[in-house]
């Protein structure tokens, strides 16, 4: 959002300075009228500061109530605005907005350049104070300076925090802008997404921000993110999967979006696929998360040697407790009783609590029963037996180890 205020106070440059066309109304005493075409030249010709102490002397001159007052006072806001005083613009606008000497028209415009300026200055109350009267005022007007004040009634309700009521308003002006701006289209989707209007928001994306704006990665992570709160999953990996395909999204966020988008669809083995391609590119940094999660995505399609290549190439080079607890696992699971025993000292080693080291040798222990090691197996559970956890497990085996050999014996 800080980025859409940044290019709405942008614009204000460009409406200011239309400023420069002043109000016609009434006839001007001859003296009068030859000074304000002085001050005009003056600020013509840029010569800013010059301009200013003539504006200040009219002022005096003037009755505060008098059209001529107004008109100075117009060309003063504009001086104002150019030399950086906003505060002396902010001034001048409420006088010439208090007593409304000028047309009707040029009072609208003046009523929304002070609208963007209170809304420059963190002054969002007043601002929807003065340009809601006028947006209602505006209704049959069509262009884009009325665009430009509804853009920034929309802003101002936005500071607020009332992001229902920016809707509105912003709404009008992307129907009456010629072109819209950019900024017009982000308070408008930040509005809809900060209220929740998922399937308003999707609209909006598909049919102008993508299309209009299709290399701007966060439009299509918004779209995807939309259409998985509206449950409509197609659009929201195909999003994703159109967006990496082209090189718009290029993260690795983007790529772990999808592959869980792809195991909450219950396809898990493209999930595994992408991970593995983009581990291979370097997209993915290889993280003890990007393992993890990869190494499931294969155990859920059921490929537990992929899995147990996944782990193997990990611990190879990071060794982990919970990672060597998984690897003994699928070993025994696929019955590679020798693997567990080859890696049983390094597992053990890295093994930290009781707990753990005394199921480790369980494990090891019936894996060597299974090679029909039963020394060894006899050895592990004995030294199984030191750990509270699995004293009992180990005791319970060295029975079935004792009438094992009793049987072979008779």
């Amino acid at each position: 959002m800080k980025k859409t205020l940044a290019v709405v106070l942008l614009s204000f440059g460009c409406l200011f300075a239309a400023e420069a066309t002043y109000a016609k109304g009434p006839a001007l005493p001859p003296a009068l009228y030859r000074q304000i075409e002085t001050i005009q030249q003056l600020q013509h010709n840029q010569q800013w500061q010059v301009a200013a102490n003539k504006i200040t002397a009219l002022e005096k001159q003037l009755k505060p109530q008098s059209y001529g007052y107004s008109l100075v006072t117009q060309l003063g806001i504009h001086n104002a605005l150019q030399r950086g005083k906003t505060d002396l613009a902010i001034i001048r606008l409420r006088k010439v907005l208090s007593v409304k000497k000028l047309p009707t028209n040029t009072l609208d415009d003046l009523t929304v350049t002070f609208g963007q300026l209170l809304v420059q200055q963190g002054q969002a109350k007043e601002a929807v104070k003065r340009l809601q009267p006028w947006s209602q005022r505006v209704k049959q007007k069509a262009t884009d300076k009325v665009a430009t004040g509804l853009m920034t009634l929309g802003y101002a309700y936005y500071q607020l925090g009332n992001y229902t009521a920016v809707i509105q308003p912003v709404k009008r002006a992307v129907a009456l802008y010629t072109k819209p701006p950019h900024s017009a289209y982000q308070l408008l989707l930040s509005a809809y997404m900060q209220t929740k209007r998922y399937m308003a928001a999707q609209k909006l994306l598909q049919q102008r921000l993508i299309i209009i704006y299709p290399t701007q990665a966060n439009y299509w992570r918004q779209l995807s993110f939309v259409s998985y709160q509206l449950q409509d999953m197609a659009t929201a990996v195909a999003t994703l999967e159109l967006g990496i395909k082209k090189g718009i999204l290029q993260q690795a966020k983007d790529v772990k979006q999808l592959v869980s988008l792809y195991l909450q669809q219950k396809n898990p083995y493209q999930a595994a696929t992408l991970q593995t391609k983009y581990l291979k590119q370097g997209l993915l940094t290889g993280t003890r998360q990007d393992y993890q999660l990869l190494t499931n995505a294969w155990l859920q399609a059921r490929e537990r040697k992929k899995a147990v290549h996944v782990l193997e190439n990990y611990l190879a080079a990071t060794p982990d407790t919970e990672f060597y607890k998984m690897l003994v696992q699928l070993y025994y699971e696929m019955q590679q009783w020798n693997r567990i025993e080859q890696i049983h000292s390094t597992v053990f080693k890295h093994l930290k609590s009781d707990k753990d080291q005394g199921m480790h040798l369980i494990i090891v222990g019936m894996a060597a029963i299974e090679s029909e090691h039963f020394d060894k197996a006899e050895s592990y559970f004995q030294q199984a037996l030191k750990y509270s956890h699995s004293e009992k497990t180990a005791r319970q085996w060295l029975g079935y180890l004792q009438q094992r050999i009793k049987f072979s014996q008779s």
